[in-house]
Order: C-alpha cells, then structure tokens, then sequence
C-alpha cells in the first residue's frame, strides 16, 4: 500500500461532518500507512482514530498563537448563541462585524507558518508517497505546498464543499486573503494529478476551473441495510440527526412548525431532533419547545443507526439564505448516504439549485420541497402514505448499495491513490 499523509486542521474520526467523512473514507486504509498532520496546537482533548498524530506547536505559528491568547484573555468566555446561528469560517457575512472578523482572520491565515524540524524529521521517516488534504485555508495550503515540493510527492486534494466560492468575499477588506488562497490553491492543482469533490456537480465546476480530473468521493454509508422496516405506529416519527449550523436551524423551524400544524389538523406525527451539545441550549429549546419538538444531544456515530432506526422519516434541511446557498449548492451532505443506507425515506427541504436535493430527487429516495407550499404537501404525504414511505426507502437503499457503499469508496480512492503516487 502507499503511505499517505494527511494534512488538515479537523482529525480523522472527531466529532464533525468532516471528522466522520474522513473515518468512513479511510476506514478500510491500513492505519501503518497513515500519518495524520493537524495543523491546530494539540486541544487537551481530542478524538481521532490514527495513532500516528502529529500536532504543531506554537513555535510553528508564534503570530497566531499569540493574537489568539490575548483575544481570550479579553473577551468573554460566554458566547452568545445568536452567535453560533450565524458564525461559520468559509461563509462571507454581509455586515460590518463580519467584514472586520474576516479581514483579521485573512491575517491571521497569512500570517507565518511553518513546520518545525521534529515534525518534518518524522514526516520524512514516515517517507510518504502523497498527500491527501481536504484544503480550506491558506495555511493548509502553503504547508502543503510546501511539503510536496519538498518531498517531491504529489497532492491529492478533496473540496468537501464549495468554500472556493465563499471563502474570504465578505467584503472588499479581504480581497487580499482572497487572492493569496486562489493562488496557492492554484499552486495545489498544479501539484496533483487527480483529485476529489464532494458531489458530480462539484467535479464538474473544478474540472473546468483548473483542468485537473475531480472525482466524486462522499461519505460512504458504512451500514446498508437489506430491506426497509416501515412500522405500524399511529404517530409517524420525523428524525433529524446533526448540526444546526448554516442556519439549517430555521428550515428545522418550518418543518417544526408544519408537523405542530398538521397535528392540530387531526394528523399524528412528531419531530426529534438529536444535535451536538453546544447547541442544545435554552434559547434552542424555547425555540423549538413551542412546536413540541424533542430537543436530544448528538450520539457518535457509531450509534447513530440505532436512532435512525427509531425514524419513520429521516429529515435533511439547508439553509434558505442567500449567504449560504451559494456554500452549499454543490454539497452533498455526510447524512444523505447515512440516511440512504438506513433504509428511510428522506424528507428535504432546500433550495431548488441545491444539488442534495436534486441527488435525493434522482435516486427516488424521498421527497424534496423548495418552498412552504411544497414542504406542507410533503409532510402529509409523508404522514399519510405509508406506501409511499416504503417506496422511496427502496430508492435510497438501492442507490446506497450501487454507489454510496465502504466497497465503493475504497475502489475509488485506491485507484486515484494509484494514479497519483510516484513509486
């Protein structure tokens, strides 16, 4: 096998959409032919399922490092949650207040970075043949770029959305951390041979861009299986396990608020949502609690098939806001093939251009609404047919079996792992 050096900031297995993308992509890679790079100092916990971890110090990053401490001595340890339904790294945020945090974080991302000698000593004992990295921030890259050219080992990089797009466009402030990343992003392009994306629509509008081969790799579904189970109960029960970022949180609040509707109609059904304990705040069961939805914390995720089980629908939602539209078109969410290979049928609520919802559409594997008129009529096909629920649960098994299994994955990645190393 090929030795494979992965460099990111998020740890193969942590508790993120990424962390469990990488774990179910490398699952079945031998961990002695893995070396992971987290270009984050090392947390006083973390979770990660390669034991050879390295971490950087403060050494590497003195600026950062430094900007950063005095940033928490001064403010406050209390973050609002208003904060949390707004705030994410590689969305532009059309105001002043985000126009100011992403031109000091275009900075900070600039500022100087390197490896020390003791990681790149063990890095070069390691004698990698390539290097893997999902990308995403200037540093990522100039240390990536740098390693390659070092090394004289290729790079294969995998966009697992579309923060190309959003990265750095707040406002004319960062036009110049904006144009440092599309550079070194460029220089990455040149380094590879071939290289991943999320979803076939992503592939497509990288290919162009840089005239490199992208193939589509998702988060695989690692259980799939045999038939669906559509159950007898009176009240049908609608799941959605994961973040409420992205401001999904206020597409989970019309479906909230459909179901309450449907119920005061005569209709049985319920909503539950299982989010990461950061967000499982008052505010958020206040919010939530006037439409009797059951607010529970994420499980890992290698028990979360057992609450997929419990579901008679399983619930994917994006953002309506312009904002994150544009992050978010040619995604494909970590929980499609999870919730495909469950053997549930998928109700979706997403703008029209979104790719997931078109995927969801184009494999029969639940319904998908656009706008609130669609969404209600959605909800009561859901409630009311039974048959219909079996149907599409078929869709997504078969579609997960064909496309979306560990099998699969693994094909793909070892083939483009050939393809691209040197020895």
């Amino acid at each position: 096998m090929k030795k494979i050096l992965v460099v990111n900031v998020a740890l193969i297995g942590e508790e993120s959409g990424t962390g469990y993308s990488l774990n179910s992509i490398f699952c079945d890679y031998p961990q002695t032919d893995i070396m992971q790079v987290s270009l984050q100092i090392a947390p006083q916990h973390y979770v990660t399922t390669i034991d050879n971890t390295l971490f950087i110090s403060r050494s590497c990053i003195p600026i950062d490092y430094s900007v950063r401490k005095l940033l928490s001595m001064i403010r406050s340890k209390k973050k609002r949650v208003s904060d949390l339904l707004i705030l994410s790294a590689n969305i532009p945020q059309k105001n002043i207040k985000g126009a100011l945090h992403d031109f000091f974080r275009g900075l900070l991302d600039m500022s100087y970075a390197k490896l020390n000698k003791e990681i790149m000593n063990k890095i070069k004992l390691f004698e990698p043949d390539l290097i893997y990295t999902c990308g995403s921030t200037i540093r990522i890259h100039k240390i990536v770029n740098m390693i390659s050219k070092k090394l004289e080992i290729p790079i294969i990089l995998h966009l697992m959305d579309d923060w190309p797009e959003t990265i750095y466009t707040s406002s004319f402030l960062s036009s110049f951390a904006k144009s440092k990343i599309m550079k070194e992003l460029f220089i990455t392009n040149l380094l590879s041979k071939q290289n991943f994306a999320i979803s076939n629509a992503l592939c497509k509008k990288y290919e162009e861009k840089y005239k490199k081969t992208y193939i589509a790799l998702m988060n695989p579904a690692k259980y799939i299986v045999s038939n669906p189970i559509v159950s007898d109960n009176r009240t049908v029960e609608f799941i959605y396990a994961g973040s409420l970022s992205l401001n999904r949180w206020k597409s989970l609040l019309e479906i909230a608020k459909g179901i309450y509707e449907l119920n005061l109609q005569g209709k049985h059904a319920c909503f539950k949502l299982y989010i990461p304990t950061s967000w499982n705040t008052r505010e958020i069961n206040e919010i939530f609690g006037q439409f009797n939805v059951e607010i529970n914390n994420y499980v890992s995720n290698s028990e979360v098939n057992e609450v997929y089980s419990k579901a008679d629908v399983l619930v994917h939602v994006e953002s309506f806001d312009e904002t994150f539209r544009k992050f978010t078109k040619y995604s494909l969410s970590t929980k499609i093939p999870e919730y495909m290979g469950a053997g549930k049928p998928i109700l979706a609520y997403v703008p029209a251009e979104l790719y997931g919802g078109c995927f969801i559409s184009e494999n029969k594997a639940g319904l998908v609404a656009n706008n609130l008129d669609e969404l209600n009529l959605c909800l009561t096909q859901m409630i009311d047919d039974k048959l219909k629920r079996l149907i599409l649960a078929n869709g997504g098994i078969t579609c997960a079996r064909n496309n979306l299994s560990i099998n699969s994955t693994t094909e793909k990645l070892n083939s483009v792992i050939l393809h691209t190393s040197h020895k």
